[in-house]
């Protein structure tokens, strides 16, 4: 979509393996637009989060995606957490986080009357959107402008014939002089069938939700986040109002063995191999084995989630 707003002249293509987009983590994530609290400051995870949040905002706003800003509060329970709140208050406004202010118990209890916490961070900006619907204009936006998006049409190999690539996929072979992998979960194969050399390989893991009965979402105004440990890349357990029409309690991350697996019952052997057969994944495993374990038994006990 930029790419045809910098250069309208181009002949661009999508391909698609899906029948249609936002199939896969687009659709599948909690929609929470992220203020940018978490990351390292100057790190570029940090400065694509503020960014992508204020230049989203302005999409949504053009296109009459709805929307809902509802903030976020993230509370500590004990002194070990108000030590980790105070970093990462420090951190979020190193990152220029919009209205991230420590909110005192009158104030907690007003944005979130059910919280029981020693003390909260409050990020009014943070909000949750429904991404397939951000997805869908994205399409529609590439086909307005004249350019065509190719479902089912999945990579199968690809080959170079002097300055040009083809991509061979299952509705056919594409010629063209540039290849832009945004694949997901398979860009790490997708740069392999193409001859790129990388060290680095997608791990699938499973976000495991639970839903608030009906009876009991009033309890839950907005966003409700455990203070993280920012060793590990997960945010553990938290409440989510969703775009969807209910109330999330998620995510448990547990390794999943299929890169698409949003069933406990998904299955690839290959996919599995090449989690298994892979040093990075052992590296890993061994330095955060405890982790692990945790939400191993989450994963199997409902009380420990």
């Amino acid at each position: 979509m930029k790419l045809l707003e910098l250069f309208p002249d181009i002949n661009l293509a999508v391909l698609e393996k899906d029948s249609k987009e936002g199939n896969q983590q687009s659709g599948h994530n909690c929609g929470v637009i992220h203020s940018g609290i978490y990351y390292k400051p100057g790190s570029l995870k940090a400065k694509f989060c503020v960014a992508g949040r204020a230049s989203m905002t302005q999409f949504w706003e053009e296109n009459e995606i709805p929307v809902r800003t509802c903030g976020k509060l993230i509370v500590a329970t004990d002194i070990a957490g108000e030590e980790r709140l105070q970093a990462l208050e420090e951190r979020g406004t190193a990152n220029q986080v919009e209205g991230l202010r420590f909110v005192n118990q009158d104030e907690m209890l007003e944005i979130e009357p059910h919280v029981k916490a020693r003390k909260a961070l409050y990020a009014p900006g943070t909000g949750i959107v429904d991404y397939r619907n951000v997805t869908a204009i994205y399409a529609d936006r590439v086909k307005s402008l004249g350019r065509k998006i190719f479902f089912n049409s999945a990579l199968t190999g690809s080959k170079a014939i002097g300055s040009t690539t083809v991509l061979e996929t299952s509705t056919g072979e594409y010629e063209c002089s540039s290849v832009i992998n945004c694949a997901g979960l398979h860009s790490d194969l997708v740069a392999e069938t193409m001859g790129v050399k990388t060290d680095l390989r997608i791990i699938p893991f499973l976000g495991e939700y639970y839903k608030l009965r009906k009876e009991s979402e009033f309890l839950v105004k907005g966003l409700i986040y455990p203070v993280p440990d920012p060793a590990f890349p997960f945010l553990d357990v938290h409440l989510t109002q969703t775009m969807k029409g209910w109330v999330e309690a998620g995510p448990n991350a547990v390794l999943a063995s299929k890169r698409e697996g949003y069933r406990k019952r998904d299955f690839s052997f290959t996919d599995l191999s090449r989690t298994l057969t892979f040093p990075g994944f052992w590296k890993m495993s061994v330095r955060e084995w405890k982790t692990g374990l945790r939400k191993l038994t989450d994963h199997c006990e409902k009380e420990f989630f």
